[in-house]
């Protein structure tokens, strides 16, 4: 997406925004403590993935150029895999 946004002329972020920092050194710290509680570090992710899955499909509602569009559909489709994942594991770790 930065390379998109700085074709269209515009400054990219170097970075996420504060709150996604703020979300990943929290589950860093989050890993750290729980390392042995994968049920609490698998719900932390799950919940992670969705709150970028909404950002990303309230993106899709805006006014994206075709090239844009595409790089979050993308995506998207991506984290939406990611989430099938992540809901698998949580079934074989219930299952343990």
């Amino acid at each position: 997406l930065q390379q998109q946004v700085a074709s269209l002329g515009g400054e990219p972020a170097e970075s996420g925004s504060v709150i996604g920092a703020a979300y990943r050194g929290w589950m860093k710290v989050k890993a750290t403590v729980s390392r042995h509680k994968a049920k609490a570090v698998l719900a932390s992710v799950e919940k992670g993935e969705k709150e970028a899955i909404e950002e990303y499909n309230k993106a899709l509602s805006k006014n994206l150029t075709a090239d844009a569009r595409q790089i979050v559909e993308n995506q998207l489709r991506q984290m939406q895999e990611s989430l099938g994942k992540i809901k698998g594991f949580q079934s074989v770790q219930k299952n343990q």
